[in-house]
């Protein structure tokens, strides 16, 4: 399995703009993607304007599928985060 953590920047005063896209994507991907085992967003407590995206997939496949999925993604919200995420990409452990 791979674990995916996508760091990103609400633009001030965007956060529940940011949140609700994602609430709305998240509904997509789940219709959509099989492979794509978890899909959450989480709000740091310090920080309310930093959120972190935590992502599992099966398999590296079901990441590709994910990646397209989004690039080719229609609508969305705009201008909702200060800049693009910051992607760490982890292999499962236990």
């Amino acid at each position: 399995m791979i674990t995916v953590i996508a760091t990103v920047r609400a633009a001030p005063g965007k956060g529940p703009e940011l949140e609700a896209d994602f609430k709305a994507w998240a509904e997509v991907v789940k219709k959509n993607e099989p492979g794509t085992l978890m899909y959450t967003l989480s709000r740091s407590r310090e920080d309310p304007e930093l959120y972190y995206a935590l992502e599992t997939y099966a398999d590296e496949a079901a990441v590709q599928a994910h990646m397209k999925n989004f690039q080719n993604r229609q609508g969305g919200a705009v201008d909702v985060a200060a800049g693009p995420p910051q992607i760490q990409v982890l292999d499962r452990v236990v």
